[in-house]
């Protein structure tokens, strides 16, 4: 089993307390970069949380039959357990405040 997959099964074993830190964030705004980007949504299921750009729409909706509808913001899915190296995603460790993230961090064994 992989570092990754050993955080993720933590990360489950523990879904409600990470959930708990989680939720909260929802309507945060922050910036990464140039962009300004709002928490909408967590999603339990797979503990993550939806992004959208906070001033921005530059991506269309489409209708049921895939036509042009409007415009809309971006989204982004940001996992808790971060795909590309082990621990808490970077995006989402800078959004919590530093004892919200060590205790996260000892929770999950990152």
């Amino acid at each position: 089993m992989s570092t990754t997959e050993q955080l993720e099964t933590a990360a489950r074993a523990h879904r409600d307390t990470i959930a708990g830190h989680l939720r909260p964030l929802i309507g945060h705004e922050f910036e990464i970069g140039e962009q300004r980007l709002r928490v909408v949504e967590f999603l339990d299921d797979e503990l993550a949380l939806v992004v959208e750009q906070a001033r921005r729409r530059d991506a269309v909706q489409e209708n049921l039959y895939g036509a042009p509808r409007r415009w809309v913001p971006q989204t982004l899915t940001l996992r808790f357990i971060d795909d590309t190296r082990p621990g808490i995603n970077p995006v989402i460790a800078r959004l919590l405040d530093p004892e919200q993230r060590a205790a996260l961090e000892a929770l999950i064994g990152a």
